[in-house]
């Protein structure tokens, strides 16, 4: 019964996490409320696995692991670092932090830790892996359907595949290491080479918004 009430928990989280971000776009007078139910999910996710889901040492063991913790922050403090020494200002320094929390935070608990963990009580690892990219590539499609005059042609199909992929890079990498801060230390890396990308051609880096 527990196994079961934790895999439908699991699942519904994912769910709710998609239902959010398509709500956030399409009812934009919401939109900052909605952010504050996303901005808080996945803490109250997991702390209600940890304490009462079956798979709550697996989610604990996501989230305790040092070595991981020291590569995330050494991360963190190099972009500070060269964003410093190029001069870049502070307003660069705040995306970096927030980044830390949105989007790699959450995506990585509610994608890669929740949704591995939570699906591998019924299906394979390796099933598991596929099935949380497939929902992370549903969130970012909120966005595309939200915003279709801005991916015209080639560029629709182009940004699903990007989505698909580079969650299951993420997700992937979560599977090997065992912990978010892996996954979250390329996402964040990936969001800072935005700072770094020449506006032209900005339709083609538009594209691969999820990486």
């Amino acid at each position: 019964m527990e196994r079961r009430c934790t895999f439908i928990f699991g699942v519904s989280i994912l769910f709710l996490s998609i239902l959010l971000n398509f709500l956030t776009y399409r009812v934009t007078f919401l939109s900052k409320y909605l952010f504050y139910i996303i901005a808080i999910e996945p803490l109250f996710s997991l702390t209600f696995l940890a304490l009462y889901g079956s798979n709550g040492k697996a989610v604990i063991k996501g989230l305790a692991s040092v070595k991981w913790i020291v590569l995330l922050i050494s991360v963190a403090f190099v972009w500070a670092y060269i964003v410093l020494v190029l001069k870049l200002g502070s307003a660069e320094i705040s995306y970096l932090l927030e980044s830390l929390y949105y989007p790699s935070f959450f995506e990585q608990t509610i994608f890669a830790l929740i949704g591995v963990e939570t699906l591998s009580l019924y299906f394979r690892r390796g099933t598991s892996i596929l099935v949380s990219a497939l929902f992370y590539e549903a969130y970012y499609f909120m966005v595309l359907i939200n915003a279709l005059p801005g991916f015209p042609g080639i560029y629709f199909p182009l940004f699903i595949l990007d989505s698909f992929a580079i969650g299951l890079i993420y997700i992937g990498l979560y599977s090997v290491s065992r912990s978010i801060y892996a996954a979250m230390a390329l996402q964040v890396s990936l969001l800072m080479m935005i700072v770094f990308i020449p506006p032209v051609p900005a339709a083609l880096f538009y594209t691969f918004v999820p990486s």
